[in-house]
């Protein structure tokens, strides 16, 4: 499985707007990618600017895909404005044993 890992900061003002919006990013990205398989929001509890995002594809390719499909393009356009900074990982998934 294929590991994608997002964390955000937002402006102050826009928290509630972006969460709202990455709610939406998740549930389309469920429910429209068969080769999504997980898609967390988290939020800091001490700090409600900053988010991070836990999304599980079957590889690099299904992520690939998901970048280019028209809920993410709605997406990043939509919150472009509000985020200061976006840091982007990808990991392997590795067996337990």
């Amino acid at each position: 499985m294929f590991v994608v890992s997002v964390e955000f900061v937002v402006h102050r003002h826009n928290s509630a707007q972006f969460l709202d919006r990455a709610r939406k990013q998740a549930m389309d990205s469920l429910e429209g990618e068969s080769e999504c398989h997980q898609f967390d929001i988290c939020a800091d509890p001490d700090d409600d600017t900053r988010f991070f995002f836990y999304e599980v594809y079957t590889d690099a390719a299904a992520f690939a895909a998901h970048r280019e499909t028209a809920h993410f393009a709605g997406y990043a356009a939509d919150t472009a404005d509000w985020v200061v900074k976006k840091t982007l990982h990808t990991w392997e998934k590795q067996a337990l044993q």
